[in-house]
């Protein structure tokens, strides 16, 4: 759609490398919705931490700014988060026009990793809440 609507030239082939990289990247969203879930039903705040997240997801993955200029201690962060390692292998893919496999394995260790971990922060707190009273679904 985006294609259409600036008039892009994508062929087959590209196409195909962009969706083998959007595919991890989107499982790394909802990794990372997975957590900031979690996280959210702690400190009883829907809005404010998932916005937190995704800010701090799009600042050091090199989404937002390229991952050359920041500082490399900031670009190592941004590998260890979701969508790091799938910005960096879509760059590698419309720099040379291959898709670098390394990073989107990377991708979806980063993201099963991190949605296992929301996943069971969720029921925990989940737990904690029903016993506090401050959660009821009943």
């Amino acid at each position: 759609m985006t294609a259409l609507l600036l008039n892009l030239r994508v062929s087959g082939a590209e196409a195909w490398q962009f969706a083998l990289v959007v595919m991890p990247a989107s499982l790394g969203g909802v990794a990372l919705g997975l957590c900031s879930i979690g996280v959210a039903i702690a400190y009883r705040d829907a809005f404010a931490v998932p916005n937190i997240f995704q800010a701090v997801i799009l600042v050091t993955s090199g989404a937002v700014f390229p991952a050359s200029h920041p500082a490399k201690w900031l670009v190592a962060i941004g590998r260890c988060l979701p969508l790091g390692n799938a910005v960096s292998a879509l760059n590698q893919s419309i720099a040379t026009g291959h898709t670098e496999l390394a990073s989107l394995r990377a991708e979806l260790a980063v993201d099963f990793g991190y949605g296992a971990v929301g996943y069971v922060f969720i029921k925990l707190m989940l737990r904690l809440a029903r016993q506090r009273g401050s959660f009821d679904l009943s």
